[in-house]
């Protein structure tokens, strides 16, 4: 047997770091070191994580060695033979082509299932800022003691530990996450249909949780973003692995994909557009991403989010940030939005018969080769460009006239083969007086998915108890209620 020997440094400090690392021989086949390391294996992502340098025994031969640290630094890839005797030895230099955290901007991971002993090392090699950690999840609870609260293995990085999902598949509601709990949630009565979501949202908040709203199909999210139970949207979800698209909804129990989304760069484009449907029917949801890593097979980190920080960062803080609406989601590129000196977020209220007009840009940058960039405005994309060949950065300029009330927003996509990467900002909203955002559409939409779940829960199929039925009947005609409500306005609008 032979040594490698590696060392991995940062090209502008000099510096060790920590880092998500592949070796690989010519046949595709996956080695790990002797030295201490965090390994990886969940489905075809197979890889490791270590402080800075690790040794790995090999057979003489060649192969090679990826080194990757989250979507601000390039990879680094590097073939090595080694051979017999004397260790092989090599010093990987990763470039960090955008500083985030520079420009106030701070990156999280909403949706993780991972060994609470691997957190420390997983945030550090992925430079992100802050981690969550789900280990209760249904009626499941972690193996062992699990330190609750906020734990700091580094400065600006910060992660919990006890957070906790609630996911009913097939017949229930779908999935959400609740970050930053300082308690478990009760399971007892956990059902395919009782407790509701929104029960379990109250006891949420009720200790000062995140509530995200995972993805946008889940038949429950129309439920629970009526009822404003949700503080952020995935519009970047698990569904987007590192290697390939897992495209599927249905199949879960949630909304089917609609036929006109076809494709991988579809299905993102469906999600989003069901997002665009929920800021049509008024509700307000910033944009999440998460990856699911430990179940999905991510990297910690592959899908995330971005929160703009006006303040020192903490955990509490960045999660202030995101609530504001100062965000994007991404699983690649990085995507900037300002109209007249307002980002992501931004409540602009102007009088009514006083049309504004905004101006500003969009700029999306990449460590890899982008496609095109779009301004979205209540749903519909209104400016594109499209990027040359192998461009990395690419800016939309754009005047809009607002004479009622609306919201912008932006979205990019690289241009990669055999996958999808992109990202999507939070809306600038636009208040014309006492005029409401209202789409008819939108509201019909979700109107109908509701109805389902009222007659659904009707049967009694899922609840032969008469006052859970009722319960969960009661939650459901509010959300029904709601989007009656947008169907109104949206007609009172049109009138106009």
């Amino acid at each position: 047997m032979a040594v490698l020997s590696v060392t991995i440094t940062d090209d502008v400090t000099g510096g060790a770091v920590p880092c998500r690392v592949y070796v690989t021989d010519a046949s595709g086949g996956a080695y790990e070191p002797s030295t201490p390391h965090v390994a990886f294996h969940v489905g075809e992502e197979r890889h490791f994580l270590c402080s800075g340098a690790f040794e790995v025994a090999l057979d003489p031969g060649t192969y090679v060695v990826r080194v990757e640290r989250g979507p601000e630094y390039g990879p680094a890839v590097e073939p090595v033979e080694v051979g017999a005797g004397s260790p092989t030895c090599r010093d990987i230099r990763l470039t960090r082509w955008i500083d985030m955290n520079a420009q106030d901007w701070y990156s999280g991971d909403l949706h993780v299932h991972r060994d609470p002993g691997d957190l420390p090392m997983a945030v550090q090699s992925e430079a992100l800022n802050v981690g969550t950690n789900i280990v209760y999840h249904n009626a499941s609870t972690p193996t062992a003691d699990v330190p609750t609260g906020v734990q700091s293995p580094a400065p600006n990085c910060a992660y919990s530990t006890a957070d906790a999902e609630v996911e009913r598949l097939h017949d229930g509601p779908g999935a959400i996450v609740l970050l930053g709990m300082r308690h478990p949630i009760p399971t007892d009565d956990l059902a395919t249909l009782y407790p509701t979501d929104m029960e379990y949202i109250d006891i949420a908040r009720a200790q000062g949780a995140h509530v995200d709203g995972e993805k946008p199909f889940w038949r429950g999210t129309p439920v629970n973003a009526a009822h404003g139970g949700l503080d952020s949207m995935g519009v970047v979800p698990n569904h987007f692995h590192r290697r390939k698209v897992m495209r599927e909804s249905a199949r879960w129990g949630a909304i089917p994909q609609e036929t006109q989304f076809l494709g991988d760069e579809g299905f993102a484009h469906w999600i989003l557009d069901l997002y665009y449907r929920y800021l049509n029917c008024g509700v307000r949801l910033p944009a999440s991403g998460g990856t699911a890593s430990g179940i999905m097979p991510s990297p910690l980190g592959y899908c995330r989010t971005y929160a703009r920080l006006d303040e020192e960062f903490t955990y509490d803080a960045w999660f202030r940030a995101l609530r504001a609406g100062r965000s994007f989601a991404t699983n690649g590129p990085m995507l900037f939005l300002e109209a007249d000196g307002n980002g992501p977020g931004a409540l602009l209220r102007y009088a009514v018969g006083d049309p504004r007009v905004l101006t500003g840009e969009v700029r999306a940058a990449s460590a890899g080769p982008l496609a095109y960039v779009e301004l979205v405005r209540d749903g519909v994309v209104v400016q594109r460009v499209d990027a040359a060949e192998g461009a990395t950065e690419v800016v939309l300029e754009f005047r809009e006239t607002f004479e009622r009330s609306g919201w912008m927003a932006a979205r990019c996509f690289e241009r990669v083969q055999g996958n999808v990467r992109y990202a999507q900002t939070s809306p600038i909203y636009v208040f014309m007086g006492t005029d409401e955002i209202a789409s008819e559409p939108a509201a019909r939409y979700f109107l109908a998915i509701v109805e389902q779940q009222i007659t659904q829960a009707s049967t009694g199929d899922h609840l032969p108890d008469a006052t859970r039925r009722d319960n969960v009947l009661t939650c459901l005609e509010g959300a029904r209620d709601y989007y009656r409500m947008v169907i109104e306005l949206a007609q009172a609008r049109a009138d106009v």
